[in-house]
């Protein structure tokens, strides 16, 4: 659903565009008799962001990634809305985990 993305997953829009899609599936299920069962299912869901974090910044300050040079100690690899955390060393991840936590400010 495009209009989540040009108008914000909570706006007036997306509501009554799926209370139009909610009246056409009751129609549909209305129509089908026991026999059928009727799945529906989203290959995502979708939140608001009100911000952004740049880890990758936040641990380059640190001296854990070079990007200049493609050497790390620990980088976050971004996945849609979640980020995974990859480090050389156990050390390097409670560094990285270290960096993260005491900026909790940069999430508020």
């Amino acid at each position: 659903m495009l209009l989540k993305h040009k108008y914000g997953v909570e706006s007036k829009e997306v509501t009554e565009t799926v209370a139009i899609l909610d009246e056409c599936i009751g129609k549909i299920v209305d129509a089908c008799d026991d026999d059928y069962r009727i799945v529906l299912f989203s290959d995502h869901g979708q939140f608001t962001i009100n911000y952004n974090i740049h880890i990758n910044s936040l641990l380059k300050e640190h001296g854990m990634v070079d990007f200049e040079n493609k050497k790390y100690e620990a980088f976050v690899q971004s996945a849609g809305g979640s980020g995974f955390l990859h480090a050389k060393s156990d050390e390097a991840m409670n560094k990285a985990l270290k960096i993260i936590n005491d900026n909790k400010e940069l999430w508020a």
